[in-house]
Parts: C-alpha cells; sequence; structure tokens
C-alpha cells in the first residue's frame, strides 16, 4: 500500500504482523511500521548492521508516507532475521 507522500501514516498498518523475541522479554507481534521503528530505536540488541539501517529507514519514511508499508515490513523482517530475534510461527 502506497500513501500518498503528503500524508503521514502514524497509524498504517501491515497486512501481517511480524512476530519478534527481544532480550529481556516475552515474545511480541509487530503491526506496524511506527511500532517497530520504536523496537528498532529503544529495544533493539547493542549490535546494528546494515540492515539495522535500512529497516529504521524504511520505517521511517513509512511513517512519513514516503516509503510502501510492505517494503518496510520486509525491511523490518530481514533486520529482525540478522539479529537473530525473528520469531518464526
Amino acid at each position: 500500500m502506497l500513501i500518498h507522500k503528503s500524508e503521514p501514516c502514524h497509524h498504517a498498518q501491515w497486512c501481517k504482523p511480524v512476530a519478534v523475541h527481544l532480550p529481556m522479554c516475552p515474545a511480541v507481534e509487530i503491526y506496524s511500521p511506527l511500532t517497530a521503528l520504536e523496537i528498532l530505536t529503544y529495544r533493539w540488541p547493542s549490535e546494528h548492521g546494515p540492515e539495522y539501517e535500512i529497516a529504521k529507514k524504511r520505517c521511517l519514511d513509512a511513517v512519513a508516507g514516503r516509503c510502501d508499508l510492505e517494503a518496510a515490513r520486509e525491511a523490518f523482517m530481514v533486520a529482525s532475521s540478522r539479529a537473530h530475534v525473528l520469531t518464526v510461527h
């Protein structure tokens, strides 16, 4: 879903959530780029690679209406897999 560039998407949600299990916290399901951005910024494991930076940028762009929501979801999934926090059902 591509949102018009001038239209912020703070409440936009992904079609399917991404399940992650972060250190010292139970598994959670992430339903939106805004929540993913919060996780990436405040609760992510300390080591960050290029996948982390791409996910953070895509989620920020999705919230601002400059990126496709599913592209942000995919980037978050890749970063989660790289950080070994992705939970596969």
